[in-house]
């Protein structure tokens, strides 16, 4: 089948021809049903937990060697938002409402680095 700008393949909509050869013709075509925000979004939260998977492997080395535990003031309004975000997927999928009241005053505690689970 002979492809030229405008074809339809599927859900790609063929743009332009990038090059011809011995093997043929290379074109770049535009997938239709991609959401690129929702794309993106997901990619943040890849990189988000793949970060937050090497901090615990860190951490988890740590307490292999036997390092002291490494305290740090931590904000715990931004905590609970954290771990809303870590949940935010699932909760949506599941159709889950979730409401948020946190206080405006709440002292920082002093928590070591994994154990609120916040790794990173």
């Amino acid at each position: 089948m002979p492809l030229s700008a405008g074809t339809r393949l599927a859900h790609d909509d063929v743009t332009v021809l990038l090059g011809e050869g011995g093997m043929g013709q290379v074109w770049q075509a535009t997938d239709t049903q991609l959401n690129r925000a929702e794309l993106a979004a997901t990619l943040d939260d890849i990189a988000t937990d793949a970060l937050r998977a090497g901090a615990i492997i860190q951490r988890l080395r740590s307490l292999v060697r036997r390092l002291p535990a490494e305290y740090r003031p931590v904000d715990l309004n931004a905590l609970a938002d954290e771990a809303m975000s870590l949940v935010a997927d699932d909760l949506r999928l599941k159709e889950i409402n979730v409401r948020v009241d946190l206080a405006a005053d709440l002292p920082r505690s002093s928590v070591t680095r994994c154990s609120s689970n916040r790794c990173c």
